[in-house]
């Protein structure tokens, strides 16, 4: 479409840009003739569906919709974030226990919050597959059964 604007111009190469929150992806895209381009923009003119086996699937040869595509893009940079304000949370926690500890304090009270220093201390649990494999049947007749709801994952390439 440039070059027919621009009939003195050559372009060598064609890139798609994705700028979606913290996701910026700069990637290469296949050259579409002419003619298939100004049968789409006709197409769009008239309100007619358009389709070309000349225009390249993506790599995997699968159309995702863009509902899809545009929600998953956003789940990912969600899950970037919020790994990274874990970590800070976790981070800043481990030094404020460590500042308690120093100073000897177990709590403190302000009137917008309560910091509490939780001391160190053991846990018992069940291990579930030992008693499976050693006593089956009390493992049957405590075993719960718990409806999941159904959910999406999400799963980035790269």
């Amino acid at each position: 479409m440039f070059e027919m604007q621009n009939p003195h111009l050559r372009v060598k190469k064609l890139y798609a840009i994705w700028l979606r929150n913290e996701v910026k992806e700069l990637k290469e895209v296949q050259r579409i003739d002419n003619d298939t381009i100004q049968k789409l923009f006709d197409c769009e003119m008239k309100g007619e569906p358009f389709t070309s086996s000349e225009i390249p699937l993506p790599e995997n040869g699968q159309i995702v919709p863009v509902e899809v595509f545009e929600r998953a893009q956003t789940i990912i940079s969600l899950d970037g974030k919020i790994k990274q304000l874990t970590e800070e949370k976790k981070r800043i926690s481990e030094e404020l226990y460590q500042y308690m500890e120093e100073t000897g304090e177990s709590k403190c009270e302000h009137e917008l919050f309560i910091v509490s220093r939780v001391m160190p201390t053991t846990k018992k649990s069940l291990d579930a597959k030992g008693l499976e494999k050693c006593e089956p049947a009390i493992y049957k007749q405590f075993l719960k059964e718990t409806a999941v709801k159904g959910s999406i994952r999400v799963t980035p390439r790269k």
